[in-house]
């Protein structure tokens, strides 16, 4: 009852008062909505598990050349199958190849798509089941054998409407023929927004080979083992390697580590930076909200004593002057919820395309439960001194005003220091920002590239991975063809 009579006063009282409760509720709103934002973020990015059973043992394996300044390295087909047979420390090791599909019907342009070729154990290291149909067979991994493909849920509910019959379709791909087996679960896109998968159907030298690193690996630890174990266990098999093969072998490594710090690792220190911004910039605005209540306060001191002197005691007070400051901090972020929305729009728009987990970004309701605590939380970190500094009212404050007016002077002058270095932490940051921009920006790239533009055209490997011929000709048409389009000065290939 107490609470409810509290919150109608608060309301009356920020009512008469529109020019400080405007400011209140904006540099609220804007420090709240922020930190929201750039929570939604972090948390999809960096917080929130991978989609998959038990993440915490998936691995991402590498190769690498260290005298090379190589860190990590595809491997190369002969290495991967060695550490599949050798290592003792995975449940199942699989690769894929980053690939690119066209597909093409007699009724429609060719439509390309995301895919990747995939060895025999990569579907059962992320321990997922296929949707529809099934995943490859060991057979299928054998050139001549392998003319299928396994459809993303995605391609399969927008291509093919869900279509269950999808199953023992063909599909020309690249101009060969597959038949379609089965349909991932929903949400499984790996490689990032892969769409199709195709066996990596390796034999003879291709299976053999130690120069070409074209494959990318992935392991599911065992019960009980660790990073560090697996590492031990992948670098003794590397230097044994080394010994066996010393001509492309000798000077490789291997590099282990998790895959969500694979995925993630190079964007945690841009976005937990970024987080860190936005929170200053709240801090920014509680200090500054905090200094509003204390010279607003000192216009209400005689209300206060009055209250005090009708029997109203310091703690009622207090709690009077703490409700006034959650009601502005609800205020704040309700509207601070569609700043918010606005500000990870466009946050959405404006990203990247390489950071990391994108399309898994939400303002769910993780980000609306951080935002209701990043309210409260503002309501008692602004409003906590001011109620209690503002409370301690003296019925005979006439005989010490200057005393306490001095008192409340020091604090507010401590608050704006406080609100300035934060405020230069943040443009000595931006400015910083802006300087790397601007020296990047000078940078010579070696050619000038006002009025450049570029195109990639990938050739169906059926037609012309066979006939260099047909190679060359196709690029003397394109050449000519695009230099005689009206506006193009010069054309290249």
């Amino acid at each position: 009852m107490a609470f409810s009579r509290d919150v109608r006063y608060a309301v009356r009282m920020l009512a008469q008062n529109p020019g400080f409760t405007t400011a209140a509720v904006l540099a609220l709103a804007l420090g709240i909505g922020a930190n929201t934002a750039m929570f939604s973020v972090v948390d999809g990015v960096l917080l929130q598990p991978l989609p998959y059973q038990r993440p915490h043992e998936l691995i991402q394996v590498r190769s690498a050349m260290p005298r090379k300044n190589l860190p990590e390295i595809p491997m190369a087909a002969g290495d991967f199958f060695d550490y599949a047979s050798d290592n003792s420390v995975f449940q199942h090791f699989g690769a894929f190849t980053n690939a690119a599909v066209s597909l093409t019907t007699a009724s429609a342009d060719p439509e390309r798509f995301v895919a990747a070729g995939v060895t025999r154990d990569f579907f059962a290291v992320f321990a997922i089941q296929p949707a529809l149909g099934r995943f490859f067979e060991p057979r299928e991994m054998e050139p001549g054998q392998d003319a299928v493909v396994v459809l993303s849920h995605g391609v399969w509910r927008e291509r093919f409407t869900s279509n269950p019959n999808v199953l023992g379709q063909t599909l020309i791909l690249n101009g060969r023929s597959r038949t379609v087996i089965g349909v991932a679960p929903p949400g499984f896109e790996y490689p990032p927004q892969a769409r199709m998968w195709m066996p990596a159907a390796l034999a003879g030298n291709n299976k053999t080979r130690r120069d070409l690193h074209t494959l990318f690996a992935l392991g599911r630890l065992k019960p009980g083992e660790s990073v560090a174990s697996a590492t031990t266990q992948f670098r003794t098999i590397a230097r044994r390697l080394g010994q066996a093969y010393p001509e492309m072998d000798a000077e490789k490594d291997v590099s282990l580590k998790q895959l969500i710090d694979a995925q993630v690792g190079a964007a945690r220190p841009a976005l937990w930076t970024l987080l860190g911004a936005v929170f200053f910039v709240l801090a920014i605005a509680c200090a500054n909200v905090a200094n509003l209540l204390l010279a607003r306060g000192a216009a209400r001191q005689h209300e206060l004593a009055v209250r005090a002197a009708l029997g109203a005691s310091r703690t009622a007070l207090a709690r009077q002057l703490l409700t006034e400051s959650l009601v502005l901090a609800i205020a704040g972020g309700i509207l601070g919820l569609g700043i918010a929305y606005g500000l990870f729009r466009a946050l959405q728009v404006l990203a990247p395309a390489t950071l990391p987990r994108l399309n898994e970004i939400a303002l769910n309701e993780r980000a609306l439960l951080f935002s209701l605590l990043a309210t409260l939380a503002t309501g008692l970190l602004f409003g906590l001194i001011p109620a209690w500094r503002l409370s301690a009212v003296d019925l005979h404050a006439t005989l010490k005003e200057r005393t306490r007016t001095a008192s409340r002077g020091r604090l507010r002058q401590a608050l704006v220091v406080a609100q300035v270095a934060a405020a230069l932490i943040l443009l000595t940051g931006a400015g910083l920002l802006l300087r790397s921009f601007w020296e990047l920006r000078q940078v010579d790239l070696g050619f000038n590239p006002e009025q450049l533009l570029t195109l990639r055209v990938n050739l169906l490997p059926t037609k012309y991975n066979s006939s260099p011929e047909l190679q060359v000709q196709f690029a003397r048409n394109v050449e000519a063809a695009v230099g005689a389009l009206p506006g193009v000065q010069q054309a290249g290939i």
